[in-house]
This record gives structure tokens, C-alpha cells and sequence, in this order.
């Protein structure tokens, strides 16, 4: 069932958003949980932990993607060195009075990690057989490297088509910018040949008319002439 699971998880690698659902939704099935919820954990620069909720199911408990309770089990899940079984009424630690809160009652949570890096998490809420709790956990355990190298790669995957994305974006960005300088220089270019046009017009207008007027003079200097004679 195991192989089953990482096998069709494989075949969409390349799709984040299809490897989280076919992943939730399997784990629910196996487990009888009424709620997976999966998380990619990352740590910044200032060494906190962030997460973000990739998805929960079943999706019309999607609004606990935006609870504060649920956001803070995974916080909790990624300072997780391993698996955790949580049993609300055994101790009172925050977890179990957080799954008391969200009336889930036993529960467990798997942290995900790629090598040394912590990847993700996935809380599986709600499970309905005691009995089975331990053999689950173990068949989640030897699931979890292989689930965090999918996430990872498919983060990795959709990291570099949203790269690819960016630069195509970035491409057509140049190329109208560029469309637009070639016509403002066709602009400019007919802009200085209509100047250049019209200058000579003007030059030969004002050469005309210096011409126009010198014929006046003389012919105003001759009829003095004609006078004074």
C-alpha cells in the first residue's frame, strides 16, 4: 500500500497542487482521520520557522486552513524532532488542549524532511482506531522521507517554472519596451526630416524674398535717379 501511495504520487511530481491532494487524501483514506491538514515549513534567515497551509482534507474543512489553532499545531509540528502521537485526556500539553479545542481527539503529527532540512509537516486529525494508531504511524514514518524528496522536488519544480515564468514575462516586458523605442525613434526621425523640410522651404522663402526686395530697391534707386536728373 505504501509502494501504491509513493507510485502515484510520483507520477505528478510536476504538479504541486495535484501532489498534496492525491497525498492528503490517501493518508485519510489509510488512517480513517477525519482531517489532514499538510504544511510546507521553511526556516528564515532569522532562523524562525514559517509555514504555509498547502491544503486540508477533506476541502470543505478548508476554513481551518485560517485557524489560529491549526496554524499553531504546526507550529508546534515543526519543532517535532519525530513523529508525535498527541491523545487529548492523557496530559494536558498545548497540542492536546488545542485538539480538545477543535474536538479532535486522538491525533498525530508527522514532520517532513528532506535530509537535515525540515520541508513540511502533516497533521492527521481524528483518528478513529486506537488499535491501529501504532502500525499507521510506522507505515506514515517510512512514508515521510519519501513524501518530503516529492515535496521538495515538486517545490523545486514549481519554483523553476515560476522562474521560466517570470524571465518569459520579463522577455516580452524587453521586447514592447523596445517595439516602443524603434517607434519613438521613427517618430523622432520624421519629426527631424519634417523640421529639416521645413527650414529648406523657409530657407528658399527667405532667399526669395531677400531677392524680391533687392529688385525693389534698385528700382526705387533708379526712379530717384530718374528725378533728380
Amino acid at each position: 500500500m505504501t509502494l501504491d501511495i509513493v507510485q502515484s504520487v510520483l507520477a505528478r511530481t510536476d504538479n504541486l497542487k495535484e501532489v498534496v491532494s492525491q497525498l492528503m487524501q490517501r493518508i485519510r483514506e489509510l488512517s480513517g482521520a477525519r482531517t489532514v491538514v499538510m504544511a510546507h515549513c521553511l526556516d528564515e534567515d532569522d532562523g524562525n520557522p514559517v509555514h504555509k497551509v498547502l491544503g486540508v482534507n477533506p476541502e470543505r474543512r478548508q476554513i481551518l486552513s485560517e485557524s489560529a489553532d491549526v496554524n499553531r499545531l504546526i507550529e508546534i509540528l515543526h519543532g517535532l524532532s519525530g513523529s508525535t502521537i498527541w491523545r487529548p485526556g492523557e496530559k494536558k500539553g498545548e497540542a492536546e488542549s488545542i485538539l480538545e479545542r477543535l474536538e479532535y481527539g486522538l491525533s498525530f503529527a508527522i514532520p517532513l524532511n528532506a535530509g537535515n532540512k525540515r520541508v513540511g509537516g502533516i497533521l492527521v486529525l481524528g483518528l478513529q482506531d486506537e488499535h491501529r494508531v501504532a502500525s499507521i504511524v510506522k507505515m506514515q514514518e517510512t512514508l515521510s522521507g519519501v513524501v518530503a524528496l516529492v515535496l521538495r522536488n515538486a517545490f523545486l519544480i514549481q519554483s523553476q517554472k515560476s522562474i521560466i515564468a517570470e524571465r518569459k514575462q520579463a522577455v516580452k516586458k524587453l521586447k514592447r519596451h523596445q517595439d516602443h523605442l524603434e517607434e519613438l525613434v521613427e517618430e523622432r526621425t520624421a519629426d527631424i526630416k519634417k523640421m529639416y523640410e521645413d527650414l529648406k522651404r523657409e530657407i528658399i522663402e527667405r532667399k526669395r524674398a531677400e531677392e524680391e526686395l533687392q529688385k525693389h530697391r534698385e528700382h526705387l534707386e533708379e526712379m530717384v535717379k530718374e528725378r533728380t536728373a
